[in-house]
């Protein structure tokens, strides 16, 4: 299943998400605050659940001064992981990539 993603920049950053195939929207997120940047980089990291749907990360570099990549289920859109930077000014989730098996567990 391809997913295209529309970003939308306002003073609060909304994420949403629509199938390709059906132009409905699926998913809808927004970030806790207007200068966190949510939706400035997303990936597919394949089926990390292994529910059979393929699943994708979130960058949202700028909040709060310290980044954070979500990571979200496939089959229903759910938070499944928030992974955080470390250090002030690192952007962290400025860019994400995924779609490999690091450790090769399926």
């Amino acid at each position: 299943m391809r997913t295209r993603f529309h970003l939308a920049c306002a003073a609060a950053v909304a994420l949403p998400l629509a199938s390709v195939s059906a132009q409905h929207s699926m998913y809808s997120y927004t970030g806790p605050t207007g200068f966190d940047q949510l939706g400035r980089a997303v990936a597919g990291i394949g089926d990390m659940d292994r529910d059979g749907y393929r699943d994708f990360a979130v960058g949202a570099p700028q909040i709060a001064s310290i980044g954070y990549v979500q990571l979200f289920g496939g089959a229903d859109g759910r938070l499944m992981r928030t992974l955080k930077g470390s250090d002030i000014d690192d952007t962290f989730g400025y860019a994400v990539c995924g779609d490999f098996d690091i450790d090769r567990d399926g």
